[in-house]
């Protein structure tokens, strides 16, 4: 396994952090870019003004040697993440690795031009892995063999639906959902997204008049789908996309994570007057 050289201190994390048992998993760049993680026992707990130098243990040096900015998803003891390429010069990798080991144990390499996105791609259900970028993709864990790709472009119609700044997208009976940085405009596009998880294939899309761009992530409970966003808190028929009802009075935040706790959905609450934001439970109950 690849060893820092005394002179490769830690300089820069990546912004996409995932905490798993004793260590940190992330992207670093420094003099080069890399996957690491770093073990939070070695560190020392002294007065606030204290600092202290720990060395991450490299796990991959990616083929490209380009940024490592998806947000790292454990499942069955293995890690994944993958490769960024700002001016998309090169494929992305897509890389899994033992926690206990280190060694690889999924890799794949597609894309081109199409996938100048990064964020939050990679997400698993039932042993496939999703990659929902400006393309998507499944891969089967098991074997390791790719299900479907589809890729978008600037010239597909009003039905695009790729996961630009998708934060966490949901699976439920079948489907994923999940909200992209889209803002409505004259040219059509749409900002929330139900697919087929086994096709790829678009089930429904809907974007509120005059939404903004939404960098969040949809809750579903008891059989309907909570969208906050400015304009209100949308309520969706999760199958088909019905627009059950909207409560204008709540003026949500279209950018930030929302969590499903028990019957209630932890969410920001903007004061449209102020812009000042307040986190608050909404009662998603039956």
């Amino acid at each position: 396994m690849p060893v820092f050289p005394k002179k490769h201190l830690l300089e820069r994390l990546e912004r996409n952090v995932t905490a798993y048992e004793r260590y940190l998993y992330m992207g670093l760049c420094r003099n080069g870019r890399y996957f690491v993680r770093l073990d939070v026992n070695g560190i020392t707990h002294g007065t606030p003004e204290s600092l202290q130098e720990l060395m991450p243990e490299i796990l991959w040096v990616p083929e490209t040697k380009e940024y490592v900015t998806a947000k790292p998803v454990v499942y069955k003891n293995t890690v994944y993440t993958s490769t960024y390429s700002p001016e998309a010069r090169f494929s992305v990798e897509l890389a899994g690795f033992d926690i206990g080991t280190g060694e690889t144990v999924f890799y794949q390499t597609f894309g081109g031009p199409e996938e100048k996105i990064n964020g939050n791609p990679i997400f698993i259900h039932d042993d496939i892995l999703y990659y929902l970028s400006r393309s998507i993709s499944a891969w089967d864990l098991k074997t390791g063999g790719r299900l479907y790709r589809h890729v978008f472009t600037h010239d597909v119609p009003v039905s695009k639906r790729y996961a630009q700044y998708s934060l966490q997208p949901v699976y439920y009976e079948g489907k994923i959902y999940y909200t992209s940085g889209a803002a409505d405009n004259p040219m059509g596009h749409r900002n929330i997204h139900c697919i087929d998880a086994e096709t790829g294939e678009l089930v429904w899309n809907a974007i509120a008049k005059d939404s903004e761009s939404l960098e969040t992530n949809p809750i579903i409970a008891h059989g309907r789908l909570y969208v906050s966003q400015h304009s209100g808190l949308r309520v969706y028929e999760p199958e088909t996309g019905k627009l059950i009802g909207v409560d204008k009075s709540f003026c949500g935040a279209g950018m930030g994570r929302n969590v499903l706790y028990k019957d209630y959905m932890i969410c920001l609450r903007v004061d449209r007057n102020t812009g000042d934001g307040r986190m608050v439970a909404v009662y998603v109950g039956e």
